[in-house]
């Protein structure tokens, strides 16, 4: 049966938890499609599905001043998702970018469990400011999610990593994905962050 755009806004404002698997047979495909055709994978389609609904829920749920207004939920989730996954391939890329290789340091040059670097003497002072912004910042990463991220970049990866943590996969995975966007948002707010990187784009500075 299709429902009409007030029934579904109706469902979410009275918290009938059925309407939640009709998005999900309408619309996760299309989450999913979309997802993976932009760099994505199916899991982490089901992440975003999954935090597109806790925000769409939290704006209408109670709300029934705005049961006799027109609103096209379902576009307004699409826009969500794709809001939200755009973000997450910024903060993917420069993650990518800024974090892994410098963190490769600290664990080739230092203590890696404990972030404290034992560097070499013929470590340049560039990479010892860069690694120093790394570990200050990952060391604003609340746990459990610091404890998470670490096990990813030791190699824990899927059910291995959640299996370490003693959570389940899924769990772990959204761990390890907050923890790596905050972990990116630290250290675009560290000092040491726009002396080597373009605030607005991330791409190194000219030397």
């Amino acid at each position: 049966m299709e429902l009409k755009d007030d029934m579904i806004l109706k469902a979410i404002i009275e918290n009938d938890e059925n309407i939640y698997k009709y998005f999900y047979q309408k619309l996760f495909g299309i989450v999913a499609k979309f997802v993976i055709d932009n760099n994505g994978t199916y899991a982490e389609a089901e992440d975003v599905f999954q935090d597109a609904i806790l925000v769409i829920t939290e704006k209408f749920r109670g709300q029934k001043e705005l049961l006799n207004k027109k609103t096209r939920v379902f576009a307004m989730f699409i826009g969500i998702v794709h809001n939200m996954w755009r973000e997450r391939l910024r903060e993917i890329k420069h993650y990518q970018e800024v974090v892994l290789p410098n963190y490769t340091l600290v664990a080739e040059n230092g203590e890696m469990q404990e972030y404290i670097s034992v560097l070499p003497a013929e470590t340049d002072e560039v990479t010892k400011e860069k690694i120093e912004m790394v570990k200050r910042s990952m060391d604003k990463v609340k746990e459990p999610y610091k404890k998470a991220l670490k096990t990813a970049l030791d190699g824990g990866k899927g059910k291995d990593g959640a299996n370490k943590l003693g959570c389940s996969e899924g769990y772990y995975r959204k761990m390890v994905f907050q923890a790596k966007t905050t972990l990116a948002k630290n250290i675009k707010k560290d000092p040491t962050y726009s002396k080597y990187y373009k605030v607005d784009s991330g791409k190194p500075k000219d030397k």
